[in-house]
């Protein structure tokens, strides 16, 4: 196990060629903690990463982008915070991701293809939100997602 300290003005993990910063690594499990100054998740943050099996994406993050969480078939779920705003191109693509919680009130804008080649599950989502954007999304539909207000 290791840590890496961030400088303060960091607000955005990725590497200087913005692709992954945490991969390929099979030696990353799970992400428990993103200090408060990072704001985005690049794109390609955590690609490759074998063994990542779950991630809460803390307040404060509102971006993930392209391919974030790309190619890791042991992720089974993601939680986003109620600060998400924006969800990349393919940001879940080629994973085992079966269940998403989103506490944003408001739904995040999405890329057309933020679910594409992701394999399908539950949305979960606050009662009482206007989700349709996401619900009605053709990737979302086609790649075999149900959404559910909690």
């Amino acid at each position: 196990m290791f840590g890496v300290t961030l400088p303060e003005d960091v607000t955005e993990l990725f590497n200087k060629n913005s692709s992954a910063i945490a991969s390929p690594s099979s030696y990353l499990i799970s992400v428990n903690y993103i200090p408060s100054n990072i704001t985005s998740i690049g794109k390609e943050a955590f690609t490759y990463c074998s063994n990542l099996n779950s991630i809460i994406i803390p307040e404060g993050i509102t971006h993930i982008k392209d391919w974030a969480f790309r190619y890791n078939y042991k992720l089974t779920s993601i939680t986003l915070p109620t600060t998400i705003e924006y969800l990349g191109w393919r940001f879940l693509s080629h994973n085992g991701v079966k269940t998403i919680i989103c506490k944003a009130t408001t739904a995040p804008t999405i890329n057309e293809s933020a679910f594409f080649f992701s394999s399908g599950g539950t949305f979960y989502y606050p009662k009482g939100s206007d989700y349709s954007s996401i619900l009605e999304s053709s990737t979302f539909k086609n790649s075999g997602w149900t959404g559910v207000e909690i």
